[in-house]
């Protein structure tokens, strides 16, 4: 495949972020590196298997230290193909049908599970997977893997606060103290708030915890200087690809239309005035800026699209 890894670890490769921050692409990414990410993906590259045992606001509010163990013991065997016991099928289970309704997923999963039951074991150099809510575990991660490796992707603040992807917003508000609005209008500004207090804290937490196991990914800056930044990925991951793969990795990443909202200052300024009060303007910079982000990153990118927007006008 033309790939090389330079120090075998023991330890996985971890993806987390806010939901809609670009972890799919830098889970591909890793995938096409010929990391193991899981047999039991969505479109979204996201693991569902760690999705159905550790997805739950609800149960891990009340676990405690053996519990998240025995979750973290039941996942560990699944990706590294060691055989499940009766208690780790009751785990699994009981994880998966906590929604109480039958879906084509979970079907899905099922079939993977029983032929996990058969044949579990695997083959593989290094393994990892990607699920954006793996951030709020990263404490108990970090407390179980020694030699964990954890990729943060982190997307910027202001589009952010208008995505879809509110997910984590409502599983995970509480854990940051802030409340969901009942005026949907103001759901931006819960979502910014969201944003720079889950960030602050896996950052803070993968800085001090991980040092230098920790990886902090600005997707816009993926998207504009691919090939800086994978290669900069890919020696954190102390991994060696040739030309022919290090073009397909280059080729993945590229910036979704919503990025460009942002390119027109009065606009970002409007956006700005309706996320969050005055007062709280400056520490939302302050945070921007803190997480890998300056000007020259949005204008840079501003730039690429009115390039493009006037490449595009011409050939039509």
């Amino acid at each position: 495949m033309g790939i090389k890894v330079k120090n075998r670890m023991s330890g996985p490769i971890v993806i987390g972020a806010l939901g809609g921050s670009g972890t799919r692409v830098v889970a591909q990414i890793l995938i096409d590196s010929g990391i193991f990410m899981g047999d039991t993906l969505n479109s979204s590259n996201d693991n569902l298997t760690f999705t159905r045992l550790f997805k739950r606001p609800k149960w891990y509010s009340k676990a405690n230290d053996a519990e998240l163990k025995k979750h973290l013991i039941t996942f560990e065997k699944y990706m590294l193909g060691k055989k499940w016991n009766h208690n780790d099928i009751k785990i699994y289970l009981k994880g998966l049908f906590i929604r109480g309704d039958i879906d084509f997923e979970i079907l899905n999963d099922l079939s993977h599970i029983f032929l996990f039951l058969i044949k579990p074991k695997r083959n593989f150099n290094l393994w990892g997977w990607k699920e954006p809510n793996t951030h709020i575990f990263l404490k108990d991660l970090n407390q179980y893997f020694n030699s964990l490796k954890y990729i943060h992707v982190i997307r910027h603040g202001l589009d952010m606060a208008y995505s879809r992807n509110i997910q984590q917003l409502y599983h995970w508000g509480w854990l940051y103290e802030v409340k969901i609005p009942e005026n949907k209008n103001l759901i931006p500004r819960a979502q910014l708030e969201y944003w720079i207090r889950a960030n602050k804290q896996a950052i803070m937490t993968g800085k001090q915890l991980l040092g230098n196991r920790f990886f902090l990914q600005n997707f816009e800056e993926l998207c504009i200087n691919p090939k800086n930044e994978i290669e900069k990925l890919l020696n954190f991951l102390n991994i060696e690809v040739n030309e022919d793969v290090l073009r397909l990795l280059i080729s993945l990443p590229s910036l979704p239309p919503t990025f460009f909202r942002m390119n027109n200052k009065r606009r970002r300024e409007q956006r700005m005035a309706r996320c969050a009060s005055l007062s709280a303007i400056a520490t939302i910079f302050t945070a921007v800026r803190s997480f890998r982000y300056t000007g020259r990153t949005v204008l840079r990118g501003c730039c690429t699209q009115s390039r493009r927007s006037e490449q595009t006008a011409l050939r039509t």
